[in-house]
């Protein structure tokens, strides 16, 4: 934990004063989800451009949109940790929100092509 602070001089009187922008604490677990779930999202979205079969190109999007949604939902949550201000209230509460809304949109197409994805496998083994 550390305190980041800046002095200035005032035009009015002369005085030094001391701007304490916050203390910023780091959030390893936070931090450390962030990067997880960043790094699962490049790797579905990586397999299913490299895969050929449509079905199961859609399921593993699904996979990859289930992670990007907790990417930027930790992201917005992770943000109300560091700052404490209106503004970063309201745009923390959008990420959130998308990143929830990706994460359900992600986990109905999961569901949706899982069969498809399974019997296109089956057919083309044989």
């Amino acid at each position: 934990m550390f305190t980041v602070a800046f002095s200035f001089i005032s035009r009015y009187n002369k005085k030094v004063h001391m701007l304490k922008l916050g203390e910023f604490q780091t959030m390893p677990i936070l931090v450390t989800l962030i990067v997880l779930s960043l790094g699962v999202y490049l790797f579905y979205k990586i397999k299913s451009v490299r895969t050929r079969m449509p079905m199961e190109k859609k399921w593993i999007s699904g996979k990859s949109s289930i992670a990007l949604g907790a990417f930027v939902a930790l992201f917005g949550i992770n943000q109300l940790f560091l700052f404490h201000t209106t503004i970063t209230y309201i745009i923390a509460a959008v990420f959130i929100f998308v990143g929830l809304f990706s994460i359900w949109g992600g986990y109905k197409m999961y569901k949706f092509y899982l069969p498809h994805a399974i019997e296109e496998a089956a057919n083309q083994k044989g």
